[in-house]
């Protein structure tokens, strides 16, 4: 409230938030802190003792069931060691929400999957800042594993049975540094190339919004040097697979329309199995065909984006982009296979006011490979 500008002095705070239910804070810092202003507040008459009473009983309540006050050694979770928490379990299903969670935005001329019996005589470059940086594989709030548990891009894809290069390019998200000659090298010797581009939480987290849609830095020239690096690029030249690591949607129009890019997979923040399971999903092993979709619109640019202070949404849908459509929309997302829906029937086909509807289709896989269809429903009244 206070870092908002809707209240003006640690009082206030305190006191609004005491009558709004408030019994917990996630404070700046125990020196600069609402809830010390509680007492003053308390004396000076602004809350009464009893809704004080009325705020602490239920928090206490719950921390007490949580045995936040027990004696450590009743607590079996003061005992947990990395062979709980890394436990092969626990490792397979990280691996598994990775693979889910990758969506794929393009793949022409069947870039992917790769052939899993061509990748020994086949030299495989990595590149760009997220293709071995373990830093920035995972989001904001997020703990950091012990290394020996972090599959980088890279490291990954090093479990192939391919001669496996790198360049970063840039060392960092936001690619102020570059070496175009390190990207050069590394494409134009390898006869697939996968550039790893994003965000991280040095470019966009919590109180870090980012200006623009654009790749950060000098990430698009580095994607475009590496399918320069190609020459022959498109139905002839060497693919080029493009994986993103980021929160929001990204401008990568550049790469949706040049024939160079065989393959787009956005893969957000996958964590400690990122490279594991980006190496499953590029050869589609079973279980590994992209079936995620996308989360939220990816607009065509920042003509598209309104303006952040206008709060109204006066005569706008989620579909207010007009004319033109995005980039992708809300729920995009390719596969290595096809699905056809058929047979659709709503029951009932008119429906009443707070009446219940049902809804069944028949979904049938039409192509050549295994995969998942998520079945999306979406209504407005």
């Amino acid at each position: 409230m206070l870092g908002h500008h809707y209240t003006r002095t640690f009082l206030e705070t305190a006191v609004a938030s005491m009558n709004a239910g408030c019994n917990l804070e996630l404070s700046y810092g125990m020196r600069n802190n609402v809830f010390m202003h509680i007492p003053q507040a308390l004396a000076t008459g602004n809350i009464t003792l009893q809704m004080l009473r009325d705020r602490v009983r239920p928090l206490f309540y719950t921390r007490m069931r949580l045995g936040e006050f027990d004696p450590p050694a009743m607590n079996p979770y003061s005992a947990l060691d990395l062979s709980v928490v890394q436990s092969p379990e626990h490792r397979n299903l990280s691996l598994e929400a990775a693979v889910k969670s990758f969506v794929l935005l393009k793949n022409v001329r069947g870039t992917l999957p790769l052939r899993a019996q061509d990748l020994p005589s086949k030299r495989l470059a990595v590149v760009g800042p997220f293709a071995d940086n373990p830093r920035v594989l995972s989001g904001d709030y997020a703990p950091v594993p012990e290394p020996r548990y972090i599959y980088t891009p890279r490291r990954g894809l090093e479990t192939l049975p391919a001669n496996v290069s790198f360049a970063a390019g840039c060392r960092e998200p936001r690619c102020q540094q570059y070496s175009r000659a390190e990207v050069a090298a590394a494409a134009g010797a390898a006869d697939v190339v996968v550039v790893c581009l994003g965000t991280g939480a040095d470019v966009e987290t919590e109180a870090k919004d980012r200006r623009d849609l654009s790749l950060p830095g000098h990430q698009l020239e580095l994607l475009q040097d590496a399918v320069q690096a190609g020459k022959g690029s498109g139905a002839a030249g060497r693919p080029v697979i493009l994986l993103l690591f980021n929160a929001g949607p990204l401008d990568v129009s550049w790469a949706q329309a040049h024939e160079g890019v065989g393959a787009i997979l956005a893969c957000f923040f996958p964590a400690q199995a990122t490279g594991l399971a980006i190496a499953r999903v590029l050869l589609g092993e079973t279980g590994a065909n992209p079936a995620g979709r996308l989360p939220a619109t990816w607009p065509a640019g920042m003509h598209q984006v309104p303006p952040m202070e206008n709060y109204t949404m006066e005569g706008r849908t989620y579909r207010y982009y007009g004319q033109e459509p995005p980039l992708y929309p809300f729920g995009y997302g390719l596969s290595y296979t096809t699905f056809q829906y058929q047979d659709l029937v709503l029951n009932p086909p008119v429906l009443p006011v707070c009446a219940n509807l049902s809804v069944s289709v028949v979904l049938a896989n039409t192509g050549q490979r295994d995969g998942e269809e998520p079945r999306q429903r979406q209504g407005s009244g």
